[in-house]
């Protein structure tokens, strides 16, 4: 009696070899073995070439996460999903931290502004498969990337050299040096989302 193969799943990285491989010329049964999988997952996916390789260029270009995914099944509610995620792509560009409890309200404010479904939870589940979806992940805010943007703050440095020597004239000794502050305002986050390209 013939062994039972195992079950194998393919990532979108191994499926873009395998539609390098076959475009090369190489057999469907040669690829089957080197992969593990049956020559009909191989046929299959020289069959669905073009959608995956559409799937993926979309995926990249909005920094999505393609080493984890494995399928192309998308949102339940796609056009919530997609307002979500330029929402969230506009957010994190002015540099706002975002955390979970933060998207999960704006999606369903959305949600409703969509006329969505009145059905329509913004679960913990619902989040972290749209953080899945898009390659979110989750960072400490200090020393983040957007914070710093070093042409700005030289500029800055400058001016206020300028001003505190020629328009307010203060001596040396009425100059004080602090290196951070904190300012504790409704708790703001110490986490943020972020895309996987931050």
């Amino acid at each position: 009696m013939a062994e039972k193969r195992k079950r194998v799943v393919l990532g979108f990285n191994q499926k873009l070899e395998i539609i390098k491989r076959l475009k090369k010329g190489e057999t469907a049964t040669n690829i089957a073995q080197i992969y593990g999988v049956g020559r009909t997952t191989v046929n299959d996916i020289k069959r669905d070439a073009e959608k995956i390789e559409q799937h993926v260029s979309q995926m990249q270009s909005n920094d999505g996460d393609v080493r984890s995914r494995k399928t192309m099944k998308s949102a339940k509610y796609e056009q919530l999903d997609n307002v979500m995620y330029q929402w969230f792509i506009q957010a994190r560009s002015q540099g706002i931290p975002l955390s979970g409890p933060i998207i999960t309200t704006k999606a369903g404010e959305i949600n409703k502004k969509l006329d969505g479904d009145p059905n329509f939870k913004a679960s913990t589940g619902w989040l972290d498969k749209f953080k899945f979806r898009h390659g979110i992940r989750q960072l400490d805010i200090n020393g983040e990337k957007l914070s710093a943007n070093s042409a700005v703050i030289a500029e800055f440095k400058e001016q206020f050299k300028l001003k505190i020597q020629y328009d307010l004239k203060l001596v040396r000794e009425q100059v004080y040096n602090c290196d951070e502050t904190g300012l504790n305002w409704k708790a703001l986050p110490q986490r943020t989302l972020t895309s996987f390209s931050e």
